[in-house]
C-alpha cells in the first residue's frame, strides 16, 4: 500500500507536464486570462507597430488570430494561419515593436519551440531555449505580446479550436516518458536511477566529487530490457550485473546511450554527468501559504544503495525573494499515512523539514553557504552548552544540488537544514510548562532594533509595544517555537523584557545587567562576523534569538543565530553592490546611517565599562592568528565552490536557464575574491592587527576614523580620542569636533554634502 501511495503521488505531480494533444491540421486560438476574450495575432493585420499583437476582439474575419500548434521534438511550434510565420524568442527588446518575441519563417532551433505547462484550465508558455522566458501580454494599452520571466494572469492562456472546444491537459501518464520508454524497464548505475531532463532531452547522472581528479569511473549495471533490445553506453555494450567504465569523467561532454532492437538502432539519448547531488521535485503547483503534496527524491552519489522516492509537501519560502521567478522552497516529508517522516539527506541531520535555497539574488550562488560555514568556524558556543551533552549547531549545514522540477531541469540550489529547536538543542516544552523559546526577526521595527526607530541611532527610552500571547507574531517578530497553531502555550515575555531593558535601562543598569539578558560572547562574535561580511541587512532583521530553558538559571538569557546571509560579501539585499561595494567602509558607521543599528551594539560601543573596542580587537586578533578569519583561506573556500560548479558545468546550466540572475557566476566569484582581500586588510587596520608581527599593533599607530551621514547628523567611528574637522563641500570649515567615544553622533547639522575624515558625507 505504501508503494502504491508513493507512486500515485509521483505520477499525479507529473500529470502537469503531460503531452498535450493537438491536431496538426486544426487551427487554435490563444486567449489570455487577463482579458478573457480575443486572441494572439500579428500587429501588421491591425495597424499596430507590434510584431506580435493581442486582438482583444479576435474577429472571425481576422485570420491572424488562428495558429497551428504542432509537437516538434521536445516542444511545440506555433505557426500563424495567416502569415505562415512561427513565434520565436529573441532577447532584444524594441519599444512598441518587440520585447523578447518575434516571428520567423522556419523552425531552426529551440528558440522556435515552446513548452506548455498546465495550470488548471490554463497554460503557461515557456521557451524551450530559454525556459525562464514566458509569453505574456502587455497591460499598458499597447496590446504588444512579448516574453518575460514573471507569470501573472497576463501570462496564462486558454486554447480553443475553431469549434470553440477548449484544449486541456487531460493526459494522466503512468510514467514520465523518455527515449528509453518502451524498450527498457529498468536501467541503473550503481543502483542509482538516471534522471531525465525533458528540456535538453538527455539523462543526468551524479558522480562523487572524488572523480573530478580524472580517475576512472566504474559503475555496476542494473538492466532490464524488452526482448531483442540491447543497450550501449559510450560505445560499451551493457549487461545486467556487468560494469561500465568511463575513463576520466568530463561533465562538458555527453556520453551516448544507444538502444538497438534486433541489431538495428531504434533510439539514442545523451547522458550528462555532474558532480553535484540531484534533487527531483514533483509537484503540480506551489504557493506561499500552504504545503502542496508531491514527491521528492535526492540522488546522493556519496552513499551506496538506491535513493528512495518520498512523499513531500512543498511551499514557496522567503520574503522579498518570492518576487523573483526562481523560487526557494520549504520541504516537509511524510510517511504513507501522512505523518511526519525524518530522513537523513546528504550526510546532514535526520529530519522532516528541509530547505531548497534558490540563492536568487546572489550572483555567485554561494554567499549564504560561505557565510554559514564561516560562522560555524568562528562562533563561541552559546551560554547553555554546559548543560547539553549533544552537539549544538547554531548554524545550518547544506550542500549544493541541481534540481529537476517535474522532469525538467530547474537550476542550481543549496539544500540545507533548518534553524529550529532540534538544531539548537533547546529544551522541549512539556504541556503548559514552557522551557525553550525561539524568536525570529523580520523587517526592522522599534522592537526589532531593540529600542529605537528606524534611521535614528539613539533610543527614545520608551517601552516597546505590549504583546499578547494569543498571537504568534508581534511587531515584525515571529515565534518559531513553541507552535501556537498546534495548541502549545507561548510566551513573548523574555523577548519583551530584553528589548525593554536595552531601550530604557540607565547606563549603569545596562553595563551591569546586559549579560543577564543577552549572550555577550556570542554578540561579540556576531558583531565581528557582520563587520567582515558587511551585512547591514542582518543588523536586527534576519536573526534568530534562542532561549534555552526558562526553568533554569539564566532562564531569561537570549543567544543569537545568524540567518539569510545572501546580502553579504560586497552585495546588497537586491543583488547590487551599493554601500557594500566599498570593502574599506566602516560597517559600524554605515549600519548606523542606514538603520540606526541595534541598540545594544550602540550602547556597548559607547560604554567604557565593557571596553567594547578592545574586546573586539582582542577577539579579532585571536581569530586572525588561528586563521579562522583569513583572506587566503576564504578565497580558497570560494575557489573550491566555484571549481565544483565549473567542473560539474552546473554554472553553465544555471547561467543559461536563469540568465537574468546568474548569467555571470564565475565573474562574481572573482569580484568576491578581490572584495574579501580588501575587506580583511581594512579590518586589520580597524582592529589594529598587524599580520607581519602576528599580533595587535602598538597604540602609537595613527588613530583610525571614518564617518557616515545620517538624518541631521554625522556618525563617526574612531579607534582613539581625537579632533576632527567638518568642512562644507566648498572647503569652508564648518565645525571642529572632539571625539571621545568609539562611535559618536554629531547632531544639528543641516542637510547637505560635507568633507570630513578624508571622505564625502551626505547629511539628509
Amino acid at each position: 500500500m505504501r508503494k502504491v501511495l508513493l507512486f500515485m503521488l509521483f505520477f499525479a505531480a507529473l500529470s502537469a507536464m503531460g503531452a498535450v494533444q493537438f491536431n496538426e491540421t486544426t487551427r487554435y486560438r490563444l486567449v489570455c486570462k487577463k482579458f478573457g476574450a480575443g486572441g494572439i495575432g500579428i500587429g501588421a493585420y491591425h495597424g499596430s507597430t507590434a510584431l506580435v499583437y493581442y486582438d482583444i476582439y479576435a474577429r472571425a474575419a481576422t485570420e491572424d488570430a488562428w495558429w497551428y500548434i504542432r509537437k516538434n521534438g521536445n516542444g511545440y511550434t506555433f505557426q500563424n494561419a495567416a502569415s505562415g510565420q512561427y513565434l520565436y524568442h529573441e532577447s532584444t527588446r524594441e519599444e512598441q515593436v518587440a520585447k523578447g518575441l518575434r516571428l520567423c519563417n522556419a523552425v531552426t532551433s529551440d528558440s522556435v519551440r515552446w513548452r506548455l505547462i498546465s495550470k488548471d484550465s490554463f497554460f503557461e508558455i515557456s521557451n524551450k531555449a530559454v525556459p525562464s522566458q514566458y509569453i505574456n501580454c502587455r497591460t499598458d494599452g499597447s496590446y504588444l505580446v512579448g516574453t518575460y520571466y514573471n507569470v501573472d494572469d497576463n501570462g496564462l492562456f486558454e486554447i480553443f479550436d475553431e469549434q470553440g472546444r477548449q484544449v486541456k491537459d487531460d493526459e494522466q501518464p503512468e510514467t514520465l516518458r523518455t527515449p528509453l520508454s518502451g524498450y527498457v524497464d529498468m536501467f541503473r548505475l550503481n543502483n542509482k536511477d538516471l534522471v531525465y531532463d525533458s528540456l535538453s532531452g538527455s539523462f543526468f547522472f551524479s558522480a562523487r566529487k572524488r572523480y573530478r581528479d580524472g580517475r576512472d569511473f566504474s559503475a555496476a549495471v542494473t538492466l532490464s530490457a524488452q526482448p531483442g533490445v540491447t543497450l550501449s553506453l559510450d560505445g560499451q555494450e551493457l549487461s545486467d550485473g556487468g560494469t561500465i567504465t568511463i575513463h576520466g569523467i568530463d561533465c562538458g561532454k555527453t556520453y551516448p546511450i544507444v538502444v538497438s532492437r534486433n541489431g538495428s538502432v531504434v533510439a539514442s539519448v545523451p547522458l550528462q554527468m555532474t558532480f553535484l547531488p540531484i534533487v527531483e521535485m514533483n509537484v503540480s503547483s506551489t504557493n506561499q501559504n500552504s504545503y502542496t503534496r508531491g514527491s521528492i527524491r535526492v540522488t546522493d552519489p556519496g552513499v551506496t544503495g538506491y535513493d528512495s522516492l518520498y512523499v513531500a509537501g512543498f511551499r514557496i519560502r522567503g520574503a522579498s525573494a518570492t518576487n523573483y521567478q526562481k523560487k526557494s522552497y520549504a520541504v516537509k516529508l511524510y510517511d504513507a499515512n501522512g505523518e511526519s517522516k525524518d530522513v537523513e539527506f546528504l550526510g546532514k541531520r535526520s529530519d522532516n523539514n528541509w530547505i531548497l535555497d534558490a540563492m536568487v539574488i546572489d550572483k555567485a550562488c554561494m554567499r549564504n553557504r560561505l557565510s554559514t560555514d564561516l560562522w560555524k568556524d568562528i562562533h563561541t558556543e552559546p551560554y547553555y552548552a554546559q548543560f547539553e551533552k549533544k552537539k549544538i549547531r547554531p548554524y545550518t549545514r547544506g550542500e549544493f544540488v541541481e534540481v529537476f522540477l517535474n522532469g525538467a531541469y530547474h537550476g542550481l540550489y543549496c539544500m540545507t537544514e533548518k534553524i529550529d529547536r532540534q538544531q539548537l538543542r533547546l529544551k522541549k516544552s512539556e504541556g503548559d510548562t514552557i522551557h525553550s523559546l525561539l524568536y525570529k526577526s523580520g523587517q526592522w521595527s522599534y522592537e526589532v532594533l531593540f529600542g529605537h526607530e528606524l534611521g535614528y541611532p539613539s533610543s527614545t527610552g520608551r517601552k516597546p509595544a505590549y504583546y499578547s500571547n494569543n498571537y504568534d507574531s508581534w511587531r515584525e517578530w515571529e515565534l518559531k517555537y513553541p507552535d501556537l497553531k498546534k495548541g502549545e502555550k507561548i510566551d513573548w515575555g523574555p523577548l519583551y523584557n530584553a528589548i525593554n531593558f536595552c531601550a530604557t535601562a540607565s547606563d549603569v543598569e545596562f553595563d551591569y545587567g546586559i549579560e543577564s539578558y543577552l549572550d555577550l560572547p556570542v554578540l561579540r562574535d556576531y558583531y565581528l562576523f557582520l563587520d567582515l561580511l558587511f551585512a547591514y541587512d542582518n543588523d536586527g532583521k534576519n536573526m534568530y534569538y534562542a532561549l534555552y530553558d526558562l526553568q533554569k538559571n539564566n532562564g531569561q538569557k537570549l543567544t543569537i543565530v545568524p540567518w539569510d546571509l545572501d546580502a553579504t560579501w560586497g552585495r546588497s539585499w537586491d543583488g547590487t553592490n551599493r554601500e557594500q561595494g566599498d570593502p574599506t567602509a566602516d560597517w559600524s558607521v554605515v549600519r548606523r546611517a542606514y538603520t540606526g543599528g541595534l541598540t545594544y551594539y550602540n550602547r556597548l560601543e559607547q560604554s567604557p565599562y565593557h571596553n567594547w573596542s578592545q574586546m573586539l580587537a582582542n577577539r579579532y586578533s585571536e581569530l586572525r592568528l588561528s586563521k579562522k578569519i583569513d583572506a587566503d583561506s576564504l578565497v580558497a573556500r570560494i575557489t573550491e565552490y566555484a571549481t565544483l560548479f565549473s567542473d560539474s558545468r552546473a554554472d553553465q546550466r544555471e547561467g543559461s536557464y536563469w540568465a537574468m540572475y546568474h548569467g555571470g557566476i564565475q565573474k562574481d566569484v572573482e569580484y568576491m575574491k578581490k572584495w574579501i582581500k580588501a575587506r580583511v586588510s581594512a579590518l586589520d587596520r580597524k582592529y589594529n592587527f598587524d599580520p607581519t608581527t602576528s599580533g595587535l599593533r602598538q597604540v602609537s599607530d595613527k588613530p583610525y576614523v571614518s564617518a557616515a551621514g545620517g538624518t541631521g547628523c554625522i556618525i563617526f567611528s574612531s579607534s582613539a580620542p581625537q579632533m576632527v574637522q567638518i568642512y562644507t563641500i566648498d572647503g569652508r570649515l564648518y565645525r571642529t569636533v572632539r571625539l571621545t567615544q568609539s562611535v559618536e553622533t554629531v547632531s544639528g547639522i543641516p542637510a547637505g554634502l560635507y568633507l570630513t575624515a578624508g571622505q564625502k558625507v551626505l547629511v539628509q
